[in-house]
């Protein structure tokens, strides 16, 4: 029979971060990803659409004062005598005035009249508008445009808390992710140990084949769990560093682990604030959520703060 397997102690302790990688921790983690993250942007964009509509919709309220120019360019005899008119040059000549001699010259066509030349006209105008009124349609609109910056507002927190719970996740997960994998690494180094100790008592005739293949078995299981914890720590990584919002060629790396303590007020307590007052204005819940004993220099208490405060 095969001795004994050796009990292996799985140590909580970490690989050691990739070479020339930066170490970053949980509230700096949470200042990149709010800075950074796709959605946080998009979010930070709507809000200010948002707010641009409710400005410019109470600004359609007020007097407005445009002011306005035109260039034209004819040699049609109505619209040259109309444009000397407005700059106030028109002489009797441009009447065909000119070309009267007296009675006798009643039916003659004046050329100076129906033939002008070219005349150019810039006109210049400041024109008052002032609403008076629309049905209370711009009042309507403004509403609207309030409640859908309000609207707004509610997703943008939304997205904030849960980008930073998902920065949370991201950053523990890398930890724990990699002691998993070391536990799993230490897991291997017994499994092969375990395979030579058995072929060793075989060659003695102490064990039977079958107990060198179940050994072998173990081993080869070993190094797949090995490669799988490996996988999930590289996608836990690239999680995390997509979280943030990593821009300098994936070299951020999570720092200590977060100790995150619990709101202090029981859960209907926090329903209510949580339906009722979705601004998280309620002092009380941030107390809630803030007290408590932290031991970890990254303490969760920003996550509190930045989570329930606008």
């Amino acid at each position: 029979m095969l001795l004994p397997r050796v009990a292996l102690a799985l140590a909580v302790v970490g690989l050691p971060f990739s070479c020339g990688a930066q170490v970053i921790g949980f509230s700096e983690a949470v200042k990149l990803a709010l800075t950074r993250n796709p959605a946080m942007l998009a979010s930070r964009a709507l809000q200010r659409a948002a707010e641009g509509r409710v400005t410019s919709e109470r600004g359609s309220l007020w007097p407005s004062l445009p002011l306005q120019t035109s260039a034209a360019r004819s040699n049609d005899p109505l619209k040259v005598l109309g444009y000397r008119l407005a700059q106030r040059n028109a002489t009797f000549a441009d009447l065909g005035l000119g070309s009267y001699s007296g009675p006798g010259s009643l039916n003659e066509i004046p050329s100076d009249l129906n033939r002008p030349g070219y005349l150019n006209d810039f006109d210049t105008g400041i024109i008052v508008t002032v609403p008076v009124f629309a049905g209370g349609s711009r009042h309507a609109h403004l509403s609207a445009a309030k409640a859908q910056r309000a609207v707004i507002t509610a997703e943008g927190r939304q997205t904030r808390i849960q980008l930073i719970f998902d920065v949370l996740r991201a950053y523990d997960g890398v930890a724990t992710a990699r002691q998993l994998l070391d536990a799993t690494q230490t897991a291997k180094v017994a499994a092969s140990q375990d395979l030579k100790t058995a072929e060793a008592l075989y060659r003695k005739g102490v064990v039977i084949k079958s107990d060198v293949l179940t050994a072998r078995a173990n081993l080869d299981e070993m190094n797949t769990a090995v490669e799988a914890a490996r996988a999930s720590e590289a996608d836990i990584l690239d999680a995390f560093r997509s979280a943030i919002g990593d821009r300098t060629g994936n070299s951020l790396e999570p720092g200590k682990p977060v100790t995150m303590p619990l709101p202090s007020l029981d859960l209907g307590a926090l329903q209510h604030f949580v339906h009722i007052d979705p601004g998280g204005s309620g002092g009380a819940v941030r107390a809630g959520w803030i007290e408590g004993d932290y031991t970890s220099p990254d303490t969760g208490q920003e996550i509190g703060q930045w989570a329930l405060c606008s």
